[in-house]
């Protein structure tokens, strides 16, 4: 109903904007169902909630940074002519000077259009659903879906004509005018961290997707590029002295909507590392970043903050992974960091064809345990003696299975 309200009004990529819709509303509906939703238009659903919860509450909304240089770089109008820009997420750690230019001069573009709501458009999108929905629900939503779904087209030629970068900007102003560009730009989407190439049903990835023209990941899509949000490290030996379990994100019914299967892995992953921790109370919890209220401290009695974890602590510590979605994992393969996954069989067919190949080289070469080899597994980890080396022949094999598609 939306894509074609959109595609009778002239607007250049419907089938994007529709995308973006059914992102929206599958979310709003989870949360409609928990009867815990934002009573105002709110489009970042997932940080509205995040921030409700408690949790995550460093990702607060971007706030664009005003200041001399950047006022200069806004100034320098032949900047345009490049016809391409750079979009938050997916680009290199450290970026040239160009790019910095690009993606500040966007940012000062992109604020100064004003686009404001087609109220005529979006009268008419609820005077089409009235009849198809329940009156109560149409009410809700009539308060709630944002005006920006109903932005007017923007004809600019101050813009660019191709973008590259994270499709995450969905959600956030004022990159997501880029979708009522018109003429409607090429966009060249990029993997940015954990999640994406595992799971077979991944919504963020999906929306990521259909907002791409391109879209390339980190070597386990069907066009990849060598990962750049981490500097890579020559692979060396490393001698390990310290166990450290990798913390994840905590789990909500949002993001179980987003993940299929989400659900089992954290409860056996939760189950099998309090085992572990029952044998050896020695190993360090790394605490996620959004896991403010620590809920591990009852399971590992050392726990550590990102704040204070040492490059000199990482390069000696056999980094643990118990589930999939880690960006962590990307840091150790180009670090050169020591790591080892153990993960359930029966997670298997929730990961893609590509992803469990990958599981099946780590295994192979003694990077993976299966739960049910839990005594190869405590014994080899675990257990085994501290000062052990970690060749550096696997951080290469593992970079050329992610580098092979290019």
């Amino acid at each position: 109903m939306y894509g074609i309200l959109m595609a009778e009004n002239g607007y250049p990529r419907p089938d994007k904007l529709e995308a973006i819709f059914i992102f929206w509303l599958t979310s709003f509906n989870v949360l409609l169902e928990l009867n815990d939703f934002p009573r105002h238009k709110h489009l970042n659903l997932h940080l509205w909630y995040l921030n409700s919860q408690g949790l995550d509450l460093r990702k607060k909304e971007r706030r664009i940074k005003i200041n001399f240089k950047r006022k200069i770089i806004n100034s320098l109008f032949f900047l345009k002519f490049f016809n391409k820009s750079i979009v938050p997420g997916g680009q290199s750690s450290d970026p040239t000077l160009l790019d910095r230019a690009l993606s500040i001069f966007l940012i000062g573009t992109l604020s100064r259009i004003e686009n404001k709501c087609n109220s005529h458009l979006r009268n008419i999108f609820f005077s089409r659903i009235n009849d198809l929905v329940d009156k109560d629900v149409c009410k809700v939503l009539s308060n709630s879906v944002p005006d920006f779904f109903f932005s007017n087209i923007i004809l600019s030629s101050s813009l660019p004509t191709h973008y590259a970068g994270s499709m995450t900007i969905a959600h956030d102003e004022p990159f997501n005018k880029i979708f009522f560009q018109s003429p409607a730009p090429h966009i060249v989407g990029y993997v940015h961290g954990g999640f994406y190439g595992e799971y077979l049903e991944n919504r963020f990835e999906d929306l990521e997707k259909a907002l791409s023209d391109e879209y390339y990941g980190w070597g386990l899509e069907y066009r990849n590029q060598q990962q750049n949000r981490f500097r890579i490290h020559p692979a060396t030996d490393r001698q390990i002295k310290h166990l450290v379990w990798l913390g994840a994100a905590p789990v909500s019914k949002l993001s179980e909507s987003y993940f299929r299967g989400i659900e089992a892995i954290t409860s056996d992953a939760d189950e099998y590392m309090k085992c572990i921790a029952d044998v050896n109370q020695e190993i360090t919890y790394f605490i996620h970043p959004s896991e403010i209220d620590k809920k591990y401290n009852g399971v590992f009695r050392r726990n550590c903050l990102s704040g204070d974890w040492q490059d000199s602590f990482q390069q000696e510590s056999l980094h643990l992974f118990d589930r999939p979605g880690h960006t962590h994992l990307y840091k150790c393969i180009y670090e050169s960091l020591p790591f080892v996954l153990v993960y359930s069989k029966s997670w298997l067919p929730l990961f893609k064809p590509k992803f469990v190949k990958f599981l099946e080289l780590l295994h192979e070469h003694n990077l993976l345990y299966w739960h049910h080899d839990k005594e190869s597994f405590l014994s080899n980890v675990i257990m085994a003696n501290k000062a052990t080396t970690f060749e550096k022949n696997k951080f290469t094999i593992l970079r050329n299975f992610l580098e092979a598609d290019q």
